[in-house]
């Protein structure tokens, strides 16, 4: 036998460890039924193995150190089960492998090194673990690397800078863990990147000027760290970015006018920074803006808010908690349209906000 198809089939109880006498099976898919126990070590023996998947089932116990006998395997996936304990040394073995599914388990542990040895690694879905520890710095080696996700664990430490090494991502989410430290130059080199969320950590520092080097991303979120200073011009060569997600963090300084060279622009976060200076009319050359949220600003931000020089494909603008803006809201944006609306990261509904303490309203609304 060389191929074995038994997913979604209903199946329950526990893997048989006669598997292992399966030495000529290459695929075997048997995800989405209701499998439970701990994988056989026996699974070692099937030596011809280039596909496992066991995703969405109820396995438990620990990742065998057996399965770093399957040198020829090229895709694991173990999602939506219920794996614990660490990931064994033994995983840098599998030098064929090029996407690896984890996600969705109970995994603990720091990361192993030797997953810097997966050369042809393409995917890691590791999210959704409780994977303790730093992040190896060896993961700079898996140079075939288009997608790491690692959201959604315990990891901690800085971000290393060998990861500038792993030139060929083009998204990383590294958000809801204990990051700490900078942001670190070396991404800069990573130009393939398209998508990079690191939100939700505790990230400190100036964002550098090597970050206008990632002139493919569409999609940055930073929000809610602790990076503080300037926001360096160089964010307005992000031109193909349509998400910049900067809130909630310590942001100081003015807005950079370059952000009006971002055409591509849809949503725009910076609430709730120390950001100063004039508002800059340059907002109205983002022609494709759906969100603007500028709220919860401190005074040092002031000036007359370009309502005027809106774009029409605005559909959430929240300028609330933000004294030092002020002018008249035209009545036309009373009622921002849901069609024009992006729903954001995280937002659900088209809307806008604002203070009568500082703005007039032209809205048939009470101030």
């Amino acid at each position: 036998m060389i191929e074995f198809y038994a997913y979604e089939s209903s199946l329950s109880g526990t893997l048989p460890s006669e598997l292992g006498k399966l030495t000529s099976l290459e695929h075997m898919e048997i995800h989405e039924n209701a499998f439970t126990g701990p994988l056989p070590t026996e699974l070692g023996l099937m030596t011809s193995m280039t596909e496992l998947d066991l995703q969405e089932n109820s396995l438990s116990g620990s990742f065998p150190s057996e399965l770093g006998r399957l040198t020829q395997l090229e895709t694991m996936y173990l999602s939506d089960n219920a794996f614990t304990a660490c990931l064994p040394s033994e995983v840098g073995m599998l030098a064929q492998l090029t996407r690896m599914y984890l996600d969705d388990n109970s995994f603990t542990c720091p990361l192993p090194t030797e997953l810097g040895m997966l050369s042809q690694l393409e995917r890691m879905y590791f999210h959704r673990n409780a994977f303790t520890g730093t992040l190896p710095g060896e993961l700079g080696l898996a140079t075939s690397m288009e997608r790491m996700y690692l959201y959604l664990n315990v990891l901690t430490g800085t971000l290393p800078s060998e990861l500038g090494l792993a030139t060929s991502i083009e998204r990383m989410s590294l958000y809801e863990n204990s990051f700490t430290g900078f942001f670190p130059s070396e991404f800069g080199r990573l130009t393939s990147m398209t998508r990079m969320s690191l939100r939700s950590n505790s990230l400190s520092g100036s964002l550098p000027t090597e970050a206008g080097l990632l002139t493919q991303m569409t999609l940055l979120s930073l929000r809610s760290n602790a990076f503080g200073g300037a926001l360096p011009s160089e964010v307005g060569l992000l031109t193909q970015l349509s998400g910049l997600f900067l809130n909630d963090c310590f942001f100081s300084g003015a807005i950079p006018s370059e952000i009006g060279l971002m055409e591509s622009l849809r949503m725009l976060h910076l609430h709730n920074n120390s950001l100063v200076g004039s508002i800059i009319s340059e907002l109205g050359q983002l022609g494709n803006l759906q969100e603007l949220d500028l709220s919860a600003i401190p005074p040092s931000l002031r000036g007359p808010f370009p309502f005027d020089s809106l774009p029409g494909s605005l559909g959430y603008l929240n300028i609330s908690g933000s004294p030092g803006l002020v002018g008249s809201i035209p009545e036309e944006l009373c009622f921002l349209q849901k069609s024009s609306c992006s729903y954001g990261e995280d937002n659900d509904q088209c809307y806008i906000d604002f203070d009568c303490s500082n703005l007039l309203c032209g809205c048939d609304c009470e101030c």
